[in-house]
């Protein structure tokens, strides 16, 4: 079965329909209560794809048009070095360096 959100899965595991598969971040309070367990499956790799949205009629001021280039440099660097994960992008993000406002 489908699911149209993830308040839809967890619903579905809590009426015990099956397993589900959410982001971490969207189950943690759930799991911290004991609702849920996380489930590691052995040799399984999971990726997902995130989209960048912006108004189209909008310009972008100063500060979303430099996490802008941040993105795309760290993911022109993956692409140099054919690496499946991000570690510039998270290593350059828990350095310290940020940009002020964001």
């Amino acid at each position: 079965a489908c699911c149209d959100s993830p308040d839809a899965v967890k619903a579905a595991v809590k009426r015990k329909m099956g397993v589900g598969i959410l982001y971490r971040d969207v189950i943690e309070p759930e799991v911290k209560r004991g609702d849920f367990k996380i489930l590691k499956v052995s040799g399984l790799e999971l990726r997902g794809q995130s989209f960048i949205i912006y108004h189209k009629e909008r310009e972008l001021s100063a500060h979303p048009r430099a996490f802008l280039a941040l993105l795309r440099q760290c993911r022109n660097r993956m692409r140099r070095s054919q690496s499946t994960r991000a570690p510039e992008l998270f290593g350059f993000l828990d350095s310290g360096s940020r940009y002020p406002g964001l």
